[in-house]
């Protein structure tokens, strides 16, 4: 019996790279969604505060898009623990 997956490989997904001005209206949108809530630690932020941060849970470097649900809303002191490995993600 021949293996199909090497007959018919799956085509790779397109990732989403917004442009600047799109990527401030998507995380704003993602902002407001969430409540202006930290999506780690569950504070929450007024809008005004400009406490939160957008974080890739795929890196881009490593084949992540600007997809919605790439996208973890954080406050910026969680994103920071985040990349120093403080905070490990699931």
């Amino acid at each position: 019996m021949e293996d199909r997956t090497k007959m018919n490989p799956q085509p790779k997904q397109k990732r989403l790279i917004l442009t600047k001005t799109a990527w401030i209206k998507q995380t704003n949108k993602l902002f407001k969604a969430c409540g202006y809530t930290c999506q780690v630690c569950w504070k929450v932020f007024y809008p005004e505060e400009n406490c939160l941060a957008p974080h890739h849970i795929k890196s881009r470097g490593a084949g992540g898009g600007d997809e919605p649900e790439n996208i973890l809303i954080c406050c910026k002191e969680c994103h920071g623990k985040i990349h120093t490995g403080e905070i490990k993600l699931c």
